[in-house]
């Protein structure tokens, strides 16, 4: 679940929902137990030949007392009370135990490396320049920027599962990177959004509501009828299967970026993105000799770049 114990360690950490101690009652007794605050200790996660496995361990240690709240009796004798959580280590995607004896890890050879592991080119460097570019919570901005992000860094994880993984490869940069650089319309249309901010801003709460999503939707629409369709005319429309799995991602990140909203609300944008899409790809379609829906010759097949 996580690139790197660490991670794994302060999720943990931060799960245990009794670092604090506790002072609860036996079962049908009259004692109470009382457990102090824990020592946390860990030990790093390191390789163990057999059985062939990374492990390590994150421990709770407690000093407990049993004791009478009706003070009839003197306390138990303090002891220790632990628990521990296992913390195991497995190859990244796409590499496989090498050598069983030190648990070194390789490539597979026709492995499709995954973000973050790709951030140095293709569609995982256009997610990375994202995710680096943050948007602050006034921002009008911020709506736009981490659906685009949900939905780049999703697509860009399933280009492996994809009819043709280098057309998203490109795609997502030639998508993506016009906004990024603030090209073509891009400073007009985020002027927009600041001015209607402006506009709605002696309503309050409700006028900044409303203002985001109108830049939410502004943004929406302009980067799927130029970028989008611009992306598209370069490389072209990809197979059903292909949009079909970027489509998908819409609604499952609207959920993600805006969550707490009634059903309807992700209904309803699902429909106003899928129906932008949907506009551009026909016409994709239209400028494609014969129709086609194909993608550029050169960059056909299942095979990924590695990195360059």
């Amino acid at each position: 679940m996580f690139s790197d114990a660490s991670g794994a360690e302060a999720k943990a950490e931060a799960d245990y929902l009794k670092k604090g101690g506790w002072d609860e009652p036996q079962v049908n007794s009259p004692w109470n137990t009382r457990c102090g605050q824990a020592e946390v200790s860990k030990t790093s996660v390191v390789y163990y030949p057999f059985p062939a496995k990374w492990w390590g361990t994150l421990t709770f240690k407690h000093i407990c007392q049993a004791y009478r709240p009706d003070g009839l009796s003197p306390p138990g004798v303090p002891y220790e009370f632990a628990r521990s959580i296992q913390i195991r280590a497995v190859c990244k995607e796409g590499f496989s135990v090498k050598d069983y004896n030190t648990g070194e890890c390789h490539r597979l050879p026709s492995a499709c490396p995954g973000y973050p592991e790709n951030s140095q080119f293709g569609c995982g460097k256009s997610v990375a320049e994202l995710e680096a570019d943050t948007k602050g919570p006034i921002d009008p901005r911020r709506l736009f920027h981490a659906q685009q992000t949900c939905i780049a860094k999703k697509s860009c994880q399933l280009r492996c599962q994809m009819d043709n993984c280098k057309w998203m490869e490109l795609v997502i940069p030639a998508f993506v990177d016009p906004y990024l650089g603030g090209e073509n319309l891009w400073p007009f249309v985020e002027g927009l959004c600041s001015n209607f901010v402006g506009t709605m801003a002696d309503m309050g709460v409700i006028g900044k509501w409303i203002a985001d999503r109108e830049c939410f939707s502004t943004m929406g629409w302009y980067h799927v009828q130029v970028d989008l369709k611009n992306a598209l005319t370069q490389y072209g429309c990809g197979s059903q299967n292909d949009w079909d799995l970027v489509g998908q991602q819409i609604v499952p990140c609207l959920r993600e970026t805006q969550p707490h909203y009634p059903q309807l609300y992700y209904e309803m944008g699902g429909i106003f993105v899928q129906y932008a899409r949907e506009r551009v790809r026909q016409q994709c379609r239209a400028n494609r000799p014969n129709g086609s829906l194909d993608i550029n010759t050169e960059i056909a097949g299942k095979v990924c770049a590695v990195g360059q």
